[in-house]
């Protein structure tokens, strides 16, 4: 694949007093890469070998806060990237087991340039990376489960004199059981990050069937989980923090499910709520220097509410399916570095307290009209809550259709209109995004 884009799109310049239009300027960007899989399969499993490589050249524009903006400059900043993946894979079953052994070799590099601020940093990492997924069956409705993982990590970044090696293991194990109704999974996970050490992480869940027909369930679940600060988060040129301490959440959750099939429709209706109450919680905040870095929120209470609803069916040979999604989750940092702290009892910024969306998809003989709402509240971007970002609501919508060549090849193009309403807004405080762009595809499958 490979992809090519000017980024020089037009946007009111809000951060002005004029409120100017501008055109946005050194924001170019090219990428390729290449992706291949190939298995073999055997009597009771199958082996195979992914790989995938992805190369990609960028220059970064200037924000809106920028005086520069209204006169085109020679581009002072920009990003190089360049990753490889591969991993090979065997997978299968016996009559009371099933596995799944993975070995995965990643490697990237990235090299970040600001002539004006005069930063030059080059950073690489590689990963070697181990999963062994077991699941085995010792009675009916009874399941003992298993993952292990042994990871080896190592990184090299200018500002850091050595090179960084870790080991990041984990064991996780439990039980899954079907008890007549209820549905229940237990497990501990057994942690080994570098020096570091947890052997109680454990999780409970709860699935029970009120009906007879099993339509219309609750579930409960809770857990203990630790996570642990990335080599990114340490060692990130600017702005890493290598004294981050691991994440600590204490996590619960209860919600109902309903599931029923009507005359000529599928419909699935769910609601959650969760909380957590976080020790340590890892956020990257803009420091005075106007650089992000990563740092440790004491305690944090994350609690809210989500429902989903999912329709299928079929009108007058046309098939219809809505699903819709919608989240009100309030993110609270309740203890302060210091008695000056404004961030006591206010919302984490970026985190919007209403989310929704929903789809809609026609389908009718190999034509596919699919119609996307995304709506994503107000968004602080301050921790003292003093300033934000006002809500947006982005429309997309897409036209394809599905030819058959031959017997083994299919033409699959496709016309999408994203922002369909041309919305002015903003992802990142002070980075514009993009008015309504069109995007076509045509794909060849091959069997």
């Amino acid at each position: 694949y490979f992809n090519s884009n000017k980024n020089n799109f037009s946007y009111t310049n809000v951060a002005i007093k004029e409120k100017p239009t501008i055109t946005q300027q050194n924001a170019e960007l090219e990428q390729y890469g290449f992706q291949q899989s190939i298995f073999k399969k055997l009597k009771n499993s199958e082996i195979g070998i992914r790989l995938w490589y992805f190369n990609s050249d960028r220059l970064l524009p200037e924000n809106m806060l920028s005086t520069f903006n209204n006169n085109p400059l020679p581009a002072n900043e920009y990003q190089m990237d360049e990753s490889l993946r591969t991993m090979l894979e065997w997978n299968g079953f016996t009559s009371n087991l099933n596995y799944k052994l993975t070995s995965a070799y990643l490697k990237d590099q990235l090299i970040y340039n600001d002539s004006l601020s005069e930063i030059y940093s080059k950073s690489k990492t590689e990963v070697f990376d181990n999963k062994l997924n077991t699941t085995f069956y010792l009675r009916k409705n009874f399941e003992l489960k298993s993952t292990i993982s042994i990871r080896y990590e190592q990184a090299s970044a200018d500002g850091f004199k050595e090179k960084h090696n870790r080991l990041n293991n984990f064991w996780l194990i439990g039980i899954n059981k079907q008890i007549k109704r209820l549905n229940l999974t237990v497990f501990n996970r057994f942690i080994m990050v570098a020096d570091e050490s947890q052997f109680v992480s454990p999780s409970i869940g709860l699935l029970y069937g009120l009906t007879k027909s099993n339509n219309f369930k609750i579930k409960a679940n809770a857990a203990i989980n630790y996570n642990y600060p990335t080599f990114n988060d340490l060692y990130w040129s600017v702005g890493g923090n290598k004294d981050l301490k691991p994440e600590k959440a204490e996590m619960i959750e209860l919600g109902i499910q309903d599931e029923r099939k009507l005359k000529k429709a599928y419909l699935k209706n769910e609601i959650t709520a969760f909380h957590s109450h976080v020790y340590d919680w890892i956020i990257w905040l803009p420091t005075n220097s106007n650089i992000w870095s990563p740092t440790n929120l004491r305690e944090v209470e994350n609690k809210g509410i989500e429902f989903s609803s999912n329709l299928n069916t079929t009108l007058n040979k046309i098939f219809v399916g809505v699903n819709a999604n919608y989240a009100y989750t309030i993110s609270t940092n309740l203890k302060g570095k210091n008695d000056y702290d404004q961030s006591v009892n206010k919302q984490l910024i970026y985190v919007p307290y209403h989310q929704f969306n929903t789809t809609l998809s026609l389908n009718y003989n190999n034509f596919v009209v699919r119609y996307n709402y995304n709506y994503t509240g107000k968004r602080f971007i301050t921790t003292d809550n003093n300033w934000y970002m006002p809500a947006n609501f982005i429309s997309n919508i897409s036209l394809a259709k599905t030819v058959s060549l031959n017997k083994k090849m299919k033409l699959n193009a496709s016309f999408k209109v994203n922002n369909l309403f041309n919305q002015e807004y903003q992802a990142m405080a002070w980075r514009a995004m993009p008015g309504r762009n069109y995007l076509i595809t045509l794909a060849i499958q091959y069997n």
